[in-house]
């Protein structure tokens, strides 16, 4: 339905561009063939209609709407290796990439291939200037992730022991490390309600839950409750968000502090398959004693880079932070993150990250580095859930002593997407 939905759009669109090269050029036999391609495709005669087009190319006819038709009506036929080349070729093109890569992924999902249809339909959603080609293509995502298509709510749950070999609680600047090894249960959740619009022009209100639970380092058991509403705006080229959240953190059940925050974010695409991300956020930290020194305001600046890359999801970002706290000595922060996802198949999934973050404190001669590497493996199983497996290994260099520690982290878990 979503391909024909699609077909009859741009079919109009088609018809309409080819009625002006045809008054132009209406003796042209590579013009009349075309035109009669489209009266037969439109009357349900898909194999004439491929002869037609077949000879409108034999005779010079080179547009991209005839290859457009072309890998229509091949897709009709199920013929589709010969769509495949035909879309294949359209990607290529500036203008009519979009809706090349929104084809594909049909094809890719006729043919089985979830994890190359998810590929083709996020490169659709991140460059079609189309908001009915965009919003077919989110439809698809949706549906290849949750089983389901629009909704009013989404969310995510997640459950997943795990075992860490030096057990530590970095809040904020607060870093605890407490020298012992234990087991531990993870808990997370979040879920998205769209109050108006749509998910590119509208306003939606977020929310996320986040427990670790340590079996006997109680001390270092950390919760978070984050809400707050969303409005986000397609201004031109530019995707927009303007939002204001709450944050509510726990250290073994005690209020740590309160997070106000204003978060603005932009992104667009730069060049092909290439996108360009912005993000600041304003926050005002309320700490409650005895880290109330952790009050304050806080500046992040974020620039980065995301790319489909071989199939994989790839993201390249810089954050560059600064403190205005009580404590006097708290630090400039840069931070680069380099983050990657790949579907290896249509039920296996794997990820990693790598991040650097250089803190350079204020008014004495500290310095902090933070090396922190992850790598993660999932696998879809029934219900709609997926297990995953997942390995953390933090390093932080410090010239505080006690600040000074490395961690290893193994979980293993079970998550769905609603």
């Amino acid at each position: 339905m979503h391909f024909l939905r699609t077909t009859v759009f741009y079919a109009l669109v088609t018809l309409i561009s080819l009625l002006t090269g045809v008054a132009i050029g209406a003796d042209l036999p590579g013009n009349n063939y075309f035109s009669s391609g489209i009266q037969a495709f439109a009357e349900g005669k898909y194999e004439k209609a491929l002869e037609l087009f077949q000879a409108a190319n034999k005779v010079g006819l080179n547009s991209s709407e005839l290859h457009y038709n072309l890998g229509v009506t091949y897709y009709r036929l199920k013929r589709y290796p010969e769509a495949g080349k035909e879309f294949e070729r359209l990607s290529k093109v500036p203008e009519t990439e979009p809706l090349a890569h929104y084809n594909l992924g049909l094809i890719a999902l006729a043919t089985g291939k979830k994890a190359d249809a998810k590929n083709h339909f996020k490169i659709t959603s991140r460059t079609a200037t189309d908001k009915k080609l965009r919003t077919l293509a989110d439809d698809q995502l949706r549906e290849l992730v949750t089983g389901k298509k629009g909704s009013w709510l989404s969310g995510y749950i997640s459950l997943a022991p795990g075992y860490d070999d030096n057990v530590y609680l970095i809040a904020d600047d607060e870093v605890i490390v407490g020298n012992v090894k234990d087991y531990f249960m993870e808990y997370t959740g979040a879920a998205t309600l769209q109050l108006s619009g749509t998910r590119e022009n509208g306003l939606q209100l977020k929310g996320t839950a986040y427990y670790q639970d340590y079996l006997d380092a109680n001390e270092f058991d950390f919760g978070n409750l984050h809400i707050g509403p969303e409005f986000d705006r397609k201004l031109g080229r530019w995707n927009t968000s303007l939002a204001g959240f709450v944050d509510r953190s726990y250290i073994d059940k005690d209020l740590f502090e309160q997070i106000y925050t204003a978060d603005l974010r932009g992104s667009r695409e730069i060049y092909r398959n290439l996108d360009l991300r912005l993000r600041y956020q304003f926050s005002y930290i309320d700490a409650e004693s005895p880290y109330q020194d952790l009050s304050g305001n806080r500046h992040r600046m974020t620039a980065g880079l995301r790319s489909i890359l071989w199939g994989t999801d790839t993201r390249l970002d810089y954050t560059f932070e600064l403190n205005d706290r009580d404590d006097p000595d708290f630090p400039t922060r840069h931070t680069m993150a380099l983050l990657a996802d790949r579907d290896l198949s249509d039920v296996w999934s794997v990820g990693v990250n790598a991040s650097y973050r250089y803190s350079d404190y204020q008014s004495s001669d500290r310095e902090d580095k933070r090396i922190w590497l992850g790598a993660r493996i999932s696998r879809s199983i029934p219900w709609g859930f997926r297990a995953f497996g997942k390995y953390d290994h933090i390093r932080n260099i410090s010239s505080l002593d006690e600040s000074d520690f490395s961690s290893n982290v193994f979980s293993i878990g079970l998550e769905r997407f609603f």
